[in-house]
């Protein structure tokens, strides 16, 4: 069985990469080249996109990683240079790393100690931030 497609549309995609489920079982697909995030429940079925493609504080340029952790989804924003944090309702919550900090990120998981790491694919390192 499978779901969704190619295209730009609500379900479908234009290169997923990372997955991620949260509490309540809902999937989260990074769509790298539609520069989103969509979220599903557990058939497959479509419920939200979190997109807005470009370089500003709520928007993304190739996401690639994520990680869900404590109801808040943690997107690698790889030509941003950042981590952006959403609520699992879509809503933006902040960004982490600032200019210099990271080099296209391209994964992200957080651990019980409440830190972030991130593997930096631009530069060949991990980086670790703590949330507060």
């Amino acid at each position: 069985r499978k779901f969704g497609s190619k295209g730009n549309g609500s379900g479908r995609f234009n290169y997923p990469g990372g997955l991620a489920f949260d509490a309540n079982n809902h999937l989260y697909v990074v769509d790298s080249y539609n520069h989103s995030v969509q979220k599903f429940n557990i058939s497959g079925e479509y419920l939200l996109r979190f997109r807005k493609s470009g370089s500003g504080v709520r928007e993304m340029n190739c996401p690639v990683g994520i990680t869900v952790h404590n109801n808040r989804v943690f997107v690698t924003d790889q030509f941003n240079h950042r981590i952006s944090v959403f609520q699992c309702g879509g809503e933006y919550s902040h960004t982490i790393g600032q200019s210099g900090q990271l080099n296209r990120p391209c994964d992200v998981a957080v651990n019980d100690n409440n830190q972030v790491l991130v593997a930096n694919c631009g530069g060949n390192y991990i980086s670790i931030f703590t949330l507060d």
